[in-house]
């Protein structure tokens, strides 16, 4: 089984396109806080049940979509289980999630798309005359208005004709009420390595690292002028992100940087720690990362020990290492923090300086708008 995730964070994981045209593989990667479940290839009958034993242990998934389409039936029961489970439905870089596995995709409860990602809708059809099934597009119709979609959004994702795609853009999305989440893209690897080593801190039978090859004297991405070193929020009214960027550190010019992204009304949050030196960093690989918050005296307050981080290409090329947090723990300790550590099986890996880090976070949270949640008396009439 292939050994990479995405990040919803995560943001994350490689392109499924080249795999959507043999029947669907379904496989799960288990993880801390969430699992990755991955459906990749064409839908077929049979699949949900595969689907369902696959995730019957699962508490939180995210949901991995990759494929072309295929049988609508077995599609909806996936995705009723998906919306039953509160589990949330992504589609990585480079890949299409079409017709029938839109239809799973939808009934996400947080829905996220890579930015080369693509989601495409059209009318259901029958695989012989090549005409449109009223029937079927009935039940469709119905399916989604069980998942809460209003009229219009409805028949947007039934309309187009059996040969085209209605495509979901995020504007489209805001105007039907199709909310989701645009995460950045990784770098794709086209070749898959051959040889294989331990990776660092764990266990050899969950997780393997490729070795590293040959690495060039300079980044993976073209240098530019510019520089931000400091703290910057966006909202774009369904996620916020909070970064901070780094020409220089120590008087050396090195990039780096942070970014903590969210969607509005949620309790996770998708880190990536970037650096440029971080050059032999594999995607899609599993890390164990350790976690040292430093405060403003200079003494380690608090620590979280064996976070699994996947390998990614973050923000202009910029390798990087990413995990899911949930709650308010990690982003009360960076407020408090003046600089974050990390570490892997005891090894220095990096010193982020993060100064000005408590209005960062205090924007971020009204942001996200979670604080008022967490205050609500949940009996109050």
């Amino acid at each position: 089984m292939r050994q990479y995730l995405f990040a919803l964070a995560l943001c994350l994981m490689s392109g499924l396109a080249n795999e959507s045209l043999r029947a669907a593989e379904i496989t799960k990667i288990p993880s801390d806080g969430f699992d990755f479940i991955f459906i990749e290839g064409e839908i077929r009958a049979g699949d949900y049940q595969e689907f369902n034993r696959v995730a019957a242990e699962s508490d939180s998934a995210i949901v991995v979509l990759g494929s072309e389409g295929g049988l609508i039936r077995p599609a909806m029961s996936i995705g009723r289980l998906v919306k039953a489970r509160r589990f949330v439905t992504f589609v990585p870089s480079n890949t299409d999630c079409l017709s029938a596995c839109a239809t799973i995709w939808v009934a996400g409860e947080k829905r996220l798309m890579a930015k080369s990602g693509r989601v495409g809708f059209h009318a259901v059809y029958d695989g012989r005359s090549m005409l449109e099934s009223g029937e079927e597009n009935a039940v469709i119709g119905r399916y989604l208005a069980l998942l809460g979609f209003g009229e219009g959004a409805v028949r947007f994702m039934t309309r187009a004709g059996p040969d085209r795609f209605a495509w979901l853009s995020e504007e489209k999305g805001r105007e039907l009420g199709i909310n989701f989440v645009v995460v950045p893209d990784t770098r794709r690897e086209l070749d898959e390595p051959e040889t294989e080593t331990v990776a660092s801190g764990g266990p050899k039978d969950e997780v393997r690292e490729d070795a590293p090859a040959n690495q060039p004297d300079e980044p993976r991405y073209a240098k530019e002028d510019d520089t931000v070193s400091d703290w910057t929020n966006e909202s774009d009214g369904n996620a916020c992100v909070a970064k901070l960027m780094k020409l220089v550190e120590d008087g050396i010019e090195n990039r780096s940087g942070i970014e903590i992204r969210s969607s509005v009304g949620s309790f996770d949050s998708l880190v990536t720690f970037q650096n440029e030196r971080f050059r032999s960093l594999r995607e899609r690989q599993i890390y164990f990362i350790s976690l040292s918050f430093i405060g403003d005296d200079g003494k380690i307050f608090r620590e979280m020990e064996d976070l699994r981080m996947i390998g990614v290409t973050g923000e202009r090329g910029m390798p990087g290492l990413q995990h899911v947090f949930s709650g308010n723990d990690f982003h009360d300790n960076v407020s408090r923090s003046s600089a974050v550590g990390l570490t892997m099986s005891g090894r220095f890996v990096d010193l982020f300086q993060i100064a000005g880090s408590a209005g960062a976070m205090e924007e971020f949270a009204d942001c996200r708008g979670i604080d008022a949640l967490l205050l609500d008396d949940p009996f109050a009439q």
